[in-house]
């Protein structure tokens, strides 16, 4: 039921809510201190229990996650008419490592001007030149240490071992159509095509909390209290002094006598404040939740990675798929990774892909590719053909989303609307029509002829932009990467400033991807470590300062 030692200490110098990719960080430096206590609290299970220990550690595990009750959050986006009246999935983790115990292990920072547009929305010291010093102490880089890499971080970033045929296959196919490759997306350019980097050490998922958790847990200062759910702050005033938790059906309040650190991510952080009292004032009066601040921007700002995909048929039938080869080769690919931690299991199923600008004139790629040697049905953990994807997802949305509450009860999921495809002058739809067509043309390509069957979606006959867009819009997703929501900044709609403190609030910081005033160009698990580095140092230095 967790690490908590001593069940009788209820008060902490500093308490941290949500054990994800950047809660892990905050709580692992934080307790680095052995004169600070530190609480670390985590609504799901421990990673390291006999019935989640083995699926998490496996890469190919995430398959197995994705309809995990006990482990995933499960959230929804709600429908919308404009796209097809679906409830479109936005899995979180839940469970020590939060999403980075779950998510497909891409190791990517995003491009530069990212992080200098941060800085030019009045948050110095988020520009790249300023951030790049955090991502390279937490990373262990399997290659050589230059300038953008480290190699003695906790974090272990490297190549797969193994990559199958099509995803080397379709890197050939790009080079055919003119496109570069790029051997490094975390490099000096991101522009072009190669394989993936991921959070892997010998061939086992390298999640935040084997990382950075795991090695602190020997630290007498710091406990770790797992399954138990908080159901809001306490205040004295504008301060932050604890947290309320329900935990094996008690409700108990533990007090932190210097700062609270939310990390629960772009869902639950907004989530935990609004339930809490801090944010529209109008919005909380409506939901019968007592203002304690009035705070515009909480649960504003929901940005996330729209997506569509290009789906083939494998006429070489070497793809994985739940059919009498398909499990043949599973029963090899099993004992290849019992007996040497390689072949499929080991793969984070995306595992090459690259980054584009689609038409002249535009500063930086505004889309990703994904290409996965499978058919990926999340309602099942082997697809039942052989084939395989290739999805385009628009970097840079201008479509913006929310998060708020549905009740007053703390346990009730938050409402999530997406609002894909509805910014104004209807750029990201012309994003990812761009990127589908031009995924058409690479996969076209000669080294794809071996592979390549019938087009099943959106099929060969759709080819005008109109049916484009019908298409894309009935079948829009997400690459789970959801942000903003608790957005970095100085004006009146930001909910924390510069050093991540809430606007307002005495004793409470935000440190998680729900800061980002922007999303940034690529899969979000590395910049949310950054952040947790970033923001741990800010509590320290308010510690110091403090004396």
């Amino acid at each position: 039921m967790g690490e908590w030692r001593n069940a009788d200490q209820t008060t902490f110098d500093y308490i941290v809510i949500g054990a994800g990719s950047a809660g892990c960080v905050v709580a692992s430096r934080l307790s680095e201190d052995p004169s600070k206590t530190v609480c670390l609290i985590e609504a799901g299970p421990s990673d390291r229990k006999l019935s989640t220990a083995w699926k998490s550690r496996i890469p190919a595990g995430s398959a197995i996650f994705r309809n995990d009750k006990v482990c995933n959050w499960l959230f929804k986006y709600e429908p919308e008419l404009a796209l097809g009246n679906r409830a479109i999935p936005c899995p979180r983790g839940r469970i020590l490592g939060g999403s980075s115990t779950i998510n497909g292990m891409i190791y990517m920072r995003g491009h530069r001007r990212d992080y200098d547009d941060w800085a030019a929305l009045g948050n110095p010291g988020w520009g790249y030149e300023d951030v790049l010093p955090w991502f390279k102490r937490s990373e262990g880089f399997s290659g050589s240490a230059d300038a953008y890499h480290g190699t003695s971080g906790e974090l272990s970033v490297t190549k797969l071992r193994d990559y199958h045929p099509l995803a080397d296959a379709m890197l050939e196919a790009a080079t055919q159509c003119q496109y570069p490759i790029n051997p490094d997306f975390n490099g000096a350019e991101q522009d072009g095509f190669g394989h993936f980097a991921v959070t892997q050490k010998n061939g086992e998922r390298w999640s935040s909390a084997r990382a950075f958790l795991h090695p602190a847990l020997k630290r007498p200062n710091l406990a770790v209290i797992s399954e138990a759910t908080c159901l809001g702050l306490t205040f004295e005033n504008r301060r932050a002094t604890g947290v309320r938790l329900e935990r094996n059906g008690e409700t108990l309040t533990l007090q932190a006598k210097r700062e609270i650190a939310l990390c629960a991510g772009a869902i639950g952080s907004p989530h935990l404040l609004l339930a809490s009292g801090i944010g529209p004032a109008t919005h909380l009066q409506s939901k019968g939740v007592n203002v304690v601040h009035d705070l515009k921007g909480v649960g504003q700002n929901l940005q996330d990675h729209a997506d569509n995909m290009l789906v083939y048929a494998d006429k070489s039938r070497t793809t994985h798929a739940a059919t009498p080869r398909g499990y043949a080769r599973l029963a090899v690919e099993l004992v290849k990774y019992i007996t040497a931690k390689r072949g499929v299991l080991a793969s984070c199923l995306a595992e090459s892909g690259g980054f584009l600008r689609t038409r002249p004139g535009l500063p930086q790629p505004d889309v990703q590719y994904h290409f996965m040697p499978l058919i990926l049905d999340r309602s099942r953990i082997l697809p039942p053909a052989h084939g395989f994807l290739l999805h385009a997802t628009v970097l840079r949305p201008k479509s913006r989303g929310f998060v708020e509450l549905v009740s007053s009860d703390p346990l009730q999921a938050p409402r999530l609307q997406a609002n894909f495809l509805s910014d104004p002058d209807g750029e990201d739809l012309k994003s990812i029509m761009r990127g589908l067509r031009i995924g058409r043309q690479i996969i076209a390509a000669p080294a794809m002829n071996r592979y390549r069957g019938a087009e099943l979606a959106p099929g060969a006959e759709v080819q005008s932009d109109a049916d484009f867009e019908a298409f894309i819009r009935a079948n829009v997703g997400t690459v789970f990467h959801p942000v903003g929501t608790c957005k970095m900044g100085v004006d009146d709609s930001a909910v924390v400033d510069p050093r991540l403190s809430v606007h307002g609030m005495e004793g409470l910081r935000v440190i998680d991807a729900s800061i980002m005033p922007s999303i940034v160009s690529g899969n979000t698990n590395a910049p949310s470590i950054m952040i947790g580095e970033r923001g741990a140092d800010f509590m320290r230095a308010g510690a110091r300062a403090a004396g």
